[in-house]
């Protein structure tokens, strides 16, 4: 049964019979969910209906309040939506992973241009090529060979007073010292939309003089490369013929699969008949009827379409009213399949949907076992539910370097981004006095950042009754801190999962043929790996660490970004300090060069 404080009761009753959007909170004001309706009252209340699925009921039961925007229309919902699931990020919401659209070559609108791939279509005034559904690592070998041929600037637009790096290195004309003329960048910018628009003979007259010229030097991987780099040239072209947007013969179709709170979208790109395409994404859903689907698939649609081209037409199978509210929305004709092949095509969208489903992501469906695996814990455990956990694990491979561990489990999922690593240099060797130091630090960062990372409902430590009475004793320093339950996961004489350790130091017995002895034999696995893969990597980091880290003010994010410019240690001590103060802050340049000299 799900108990409804007063205030959210009231606000429930007095929800607004108009269109609008809606905020789900928890009681720390941290908003679980945003959802838009044409009728706000009825959306809010379809929530609350006993018969609702799983994933439903654990958003419903984080609910402690609610906020409504009310909206003229659907279309104005639909838009603020978007604008708050972007501001918030709320864990229940359908999110549209970065990252995963397609491929776009462009030159920026700025005085002086510079070419860009990336995967994000932004309506500005910048010059799209593309789409393109070529591997990311093909199209930048062209970027880069584009690049060379046509020298854009790429250091950052302001006075330096000296050469940039790519000038040296003959890589740019010279932009930010001045030395080249208005009228000659325009005409190289030319250059770049002459290859996209009107072909590749320039282009592929240079690789061929580099191949042959490879050839005769007899320096056959160099002459193989130059011939790879003519073949994906002529790849992109093809694609190019057909990719370049052309808004009057451009047909997206979506297809969707959904199925146990589970749902899978695929996307297909056609322009001018041909497919040129597509794009895939698998998300769980709290909803689970066929109305608040749709409506999250048009959450989906028009979120998408912020990041990729438009096309001309959408065919996708949806209800005349989400139909009318995308076309209105994205300004575009939105339909149904109208005739046998548009039917036959959005079916085999639909098969590529399932098949994600059924293979790649049927991690989402053994999630939501295991969110049904917290409820046998928590009847186990004789507590009303138990919707997260964290469990915590000690590793070391000397008294000098050891590793806590501490892996976040909500519903039964693993919460990859709130795991957390704990580096332990304590006078006080020992397991015990290990643990206390892991769990002190983890109440001290939950007082610190609440919202964010909040105390589980239970907490499992890998070990017996001693490691369970070091925990309570740090709780009980804490008397404003609400404890969790406490529970230890002992393992039997073959280091294998065993049982459960109240804190009386009774024990529970699990049967070893269920889905939460499975479940339990997991996150003692999962924390135990996590633990010592993190106390391997500090003894590596000690055996191994570049004497650069010694440098006051210099971290490894400075390492890296040199090494990812110089490639070596030797280029980084030839460099002259100009040279690495284009990449870093010119004080630890001079501190580098210092360090260097001193240590030769």
């Amino acid at each position: 049964m799900i108990i409804v404080n007063n205030t959210l009761a009231f606000k429930l009753k007095n929800a607004p019979h108009k269109p609008g959007c809606y905020l789900w909170k928890d009681d720390a004001g941290q908003v679980l969910y945003v959802g838009k309706a044409k009728d706000i009252f009825k959306r809010v209340h379809h929530y609350f209906n006993p018969n609702r699925s799983f994933k439903t009921r654990a958003l419903v039961e984080r609910i402690a309040d609610v906020e409504y925007v009310i909206l003229k229309n659907e279309n104005d919902a639909l838009n603020l939506e978007a604008k708050l699931i972007k501001q918030y990020k709320p864990r229940f919401n359908l999110v549209l992973k970065e990252n995963n659209g397609y491929l776009y070559f462009f030159i920026t609108a700025s005085v002086k241009p510079t070419l860009e791939l990336g995967r994000r279509y932004e309506f500005s005034k910048n010059k799209y090529f593309g789409p393109f559904a070529s591997s990311k690592f093909r199209l930048r070998d062209i970027y880069d060979l584009l690049l060379k041929l046509f020298p854009l600037r790429k250091c950052a637009p302001h006075e330096r007073g000296h050469p940039c790096f790519y000038y040296q290195l003959k890589m740019c004309m010279g932009q930010c010292m001045g030395e080249d003329t208005p009228e000659r960048y325009q005409t190289t910018v030319k250059g770049i939309e002459q290859f996209f628009n009107h072909g590749p003979e320039q282009v592929l007259n240079h690789l061929q003089q580099q191949e042959i010229k490879a050839s005769e030097q007899q320096n056959f991987e160099a002459a193989r490369h130059f011939l790879d780099l003519q073949k994906a040239v002529l790849e992109l072209v093809n694609m190019q013929q057909t990719a370049f947007i052309k808004a009057k013969q451009s047909h997206d179709f979506i297809g969707y699969v959904f199925e146990k709170n589970v749902l899978a979208i695929t996307v297909f790109a056609y322009v001018d008949n041909q497919l040129i395409g597509k794009n895939q994404q698998v998300f769980e859903l709290p909803q689970d009827d066929e109305k608040e689907v749709e409506s999250a698939l048009v959450t989906f649609i028009y979120h998408y379409y912020s990041t990729n081209k438009i096309p001309k037409t959408l065919t996708v199978s949806l209800s005349e009213e989400n139909l009318s509210l995308l076309a209105n929305s994205l300004k575009i004709n939105v339909t149904q399949p109208k005739n046998g092949e548009q039917k036959s095509i959005l079916q085999t969208v639909i098969d590529n949907a399932r098949y994600a489903l059924n293979t790649k992501w049927t991690g989402f469906i053994n999630n939501l076992n295991r969110a049904e695996v917290h409820q046998q814990l928590a009847q186990l455990l004789q507590v009303p539910s138990i919707q997260s956990l964290e469990i915590i694990d000690i590793s070391f491979y000397d008294k000098d370097h050891v590793v806590g561990a501490m892996l976040r489990y909500e519903n039964g999922k693993r919460m990859k981004a709130l795991s957390r690593r704990y580096n332990i240099n304590i006078d006080h060797k020992g397991d015990t006095n290990y643990m206390a130091d892991v769990v002190y630090r983890r109440i001290i960062s939950s007082i610190q950042t609440h919202k964010q990372l909040p105390l589980s409902d239970l907490l499992i430590v890998d070990g017996g009754i001693a490691q369970i009475n070091t925990v309570t004793k740090v709780f009980a320093s804490f008397p404003n801190v609400t404890q969790p339950i406490i529970i230890g996961l002992a393992k039997n004489t073959r280091h294998q999962t065993d049982h459960i350790v109240l804190t009386d130091n009774t024990t529970i017995n699990i049967d070893k043929n269920t889905p939460l002895f499975a479940y339990l034999t997991t996150i003692q696995e999962e924390v135990d790996s996590f633990a010592k893969h993190n106390a391997f990597k500090r003894v590596s980091r000690a055996r191994f660490q570049n004497p650069l880290l010694q440098i006051e003010g210099v971290g490894r994010k400075t390492v890296q970004i040199l090494l990812d410019n110089f490639q070596t240690m030797q280029n980084i001590e030839a460099a002259s300090l100009s040279e690495l103060s284009q990449f870093i802050p010119a004080n630890l340049a001079q501190k580098i060069k210092t360090f260097l000299k001193e240590n030769d």
